[in-house]
This record gives structure tokens, sequence and C-alpha cells, in this order.
């Protein structure tokens, strides 16, 4: 067998990536704006059941910090994933695994706003790690630099 008849096809998008990708960039920006409120009113987006603001205190600024940056790489990983880039499936798998961390530590600490952030963050990690859409990300990982 020579290198010319190991060539293989190339393996066609799925058919929910435009879907997931603009799910995450929307995320991203919702994650975003929480940053920034956050940052310049240390509160928002942290609520227990009864619309009340879990007081933060001195964290309320770290957590615009997070809040912001998280925005910030899911919408990188979003717009990766639109222009079906090599790494955008690890960039998206990654911060998405960290968004479920810190959805469930807001759960802990009481906040039921996090939890449609939770649900959505699961339902697209869970398709970005289906057997298609991992095996799609590896062939452009895989393809050379243009």
């Amino acid at each position: 067998m020579n290198a010319a008849s190991h060539s293989e096809a190339p393996v066609s998008a799925p058919p929910g990536l435009v879907w997931a990708a603009l799910v995450e960039v929307l995320l991203g920006a919702f994650s975003l704006f929480g940053g920034v409120v956050h940052l310049l009113f240390g509160v928002g987006g942290l609520v227990t059941v009864s619309g009340k603001d879990v007081n933060l205190g001195n964290l309320a600024a770290v957590l615009g910090d997070v809040l912001t940056a998280a925005g910030l790489v899911l919408v990188v990983g979003g717009l990766g994933l639109w222009k079906r880039t090599g790494w955008a499936w690890s960039v998206s798998v990654g911060v998405l695994t960290v968004g479920v961390v810190v959805s469930i530590a807001a759960l802990a600490i009481g906040s039921i706003a996090a939890l449609p952030a939770l649900v959505v963050t699961i339902v697209l990690l869970g398709y970005l790690c289906t057997g298609k859409v991992r095996t799609y990300s590896a062939s452009l990982a895989s393809r050379p630099a243009a």
C-alpha cells in the first residue's frame, strides 16, 4: 500500500455544529455581560430562589474577572467552531467543563440563577463530546495549516 492510496475522504461537518457555535457565542456574550456587571457594580447574576442577590463581599470582583475571562474564551471558542478551526473543539470543551464546575459551585452557594447556564452548558458539552463531532474536530486538528 502506498501513501497515495492512504488518503482519507474528508469528514463532513456535523449538522448541529453551526447551532452549537451560535449557542456558545451567546453563552459567552451573557457571561461577558455578567462579568462587566459584577466588575462595575459588584452585584447581579447570583440570586437566591427568593430573588435576593447572593452577598459575595470581596469575591464579587473576582467573580467579575472570572465571568469576563470565561465569556471571552467562550466567544473565541464559538467563533472557532463557526469557522471550523482545528483548535476550537479543545478550547470549547475546556471552557465548558470549567463552566459546569463554576455553575455547580454557584448553585452550592445558593444561586438559582446558575441553573439555566448549567443546563445549557451540559447540553452543549454533551453535543461536542459526541463521536461525530469529536471525529470531525480531530480531522480539522490533523489538517495541515494553510
